[in-house]
């Protein structure tokens, strides 16, 4: 009797463990997709310019709409580059990039469909992991903070 509780109680300690390191691996890919170019790459600046010439050249309405989620995409990775290789030089203005993109899509957006609100929903789950990264109420972690309430105000 006594080895079987010592069994079970073995067991559940072998699932509990496993289950815990599925989420944190499964965290940890969702922390790791960078942008091929991020903000502290001499090209950075051409990569802004090619993504302004691509909307300039975007005919299609249905595509045009959709970039603006498609850049959130892109400011979201390289935030997420930022903070994971602690680039804190670059944290301030690549908040405020991220920021300004929420902004945007808030002012032409009326709706949003649920599967972009489900994409923005693991956004802020991924933000506040990286927000907890810092000391509460240091200057990163509010600017974090308020990058996840941007975020939550488009839902």
């Amino acid at each position: 009797m006594l080895l079987t509780i010592k069994l079970i109680i073995f067991l559940f300690f072998i699932f509990l463990f496993n289950s815990f390191s599925n989420v944190a691996a499964a965290e940890q890919k969702l922390l790791t997709e960078y942008e091929s170019i991020n903000p502290d790459s001499l090209f950075y600046s051409f990569k802004r310019l090619g993504e302004q010439i691509q909307i300039f050249f975007t005919f299609n309405n249905n595509e045009k709409l959709r970039y603006p989620l498609r850049l959130l995409d892109t400011r979201f990775n390289e935030l997420v580059y930022t903070v994971n290789l602690q680039k804190t030089g670059f944290l301030t203005e690549v908040i405020s990039r991220y920021n300004t993109q929420v902004g945007k899509i808030k002012r032409d957006f009326k709706n949003i469909d649920s599967a972009d609100q489900d994409k923005l929903a693991q956004k802020i789950k991924i933000l506040e992991v990286l927000r907890d990264r810092y000391p509460a109420n240091s200057s990163y972690w509010l600017s974090i903070q308020q990058a996840i309430d941007t975020t939550r105000s488009l839902l």
